[in-house]
């Protein structure tokens, strides 16, 4: 149980990670695009903090996802770390942004339902894996370093 619940973890902490990844590459394509019209953005500690930050958070994030899959069933892993990267993703970008006053509250609600639908489908894929037979590896007992 502690093993699934490792895994689980990882797979949600990947994904939180992964959609600051892409915060940050939305960022940094930004700064690139101004420093292409001759702006030069690179200059400006902040901006290369943005591309340090893309660099930790995509090795991370790979780390993670690494670590959920050798603990968990890929059908559990993929849709966890997709549903908490798009929920992560969704939300940090409304903010980041400042565009979370230009959604109404119908959209609101159906971005309400929508995360209750993933959700839902999540758990459903994750009850039909833990009743599949697991394949063991060789190295699985490695697990904890």
């Amino acid at each position: 149980m502690a093993r699934y619940i490792s895994g689980f973890l990882s797979a949600v902490v990947s994904g939180l990670i992964c959609s600051q990844t892409l915060l940050l590459a939305k960022s940094g394509i930004g700064l690139l695009v101004l420093s292409l019209q001759g702006n030069m953005q690179f200059k400006d500690p902040l901006a290369l903090a943005i591309l340090v930050g893309l660099l930790v958070t995509a090795l991370a994030n790979l780390y993670f996802i690494q670590r959920a899959l050798r603990l968990c069933s890929t059908l559990t892993v993929v849709p966890l770390c997709y549903c908490s990267s798009s929920l992560s993703a969704l939300f940090s970008s409304l903010v980041y942004f400042d565009q979370i006053r230009l959604l109404t509250p119908t959209q609101i609600a159906m971005i309400a339902v929508g995360i209750g639908l993933l959700g839902a489908g999540v758990m459903l894929l994750s009850m039909k894996a833990e009743s599949l037979p697991r394949v063991s590896s060789p190295d699985e007992d490695d697990i904890s370093s």
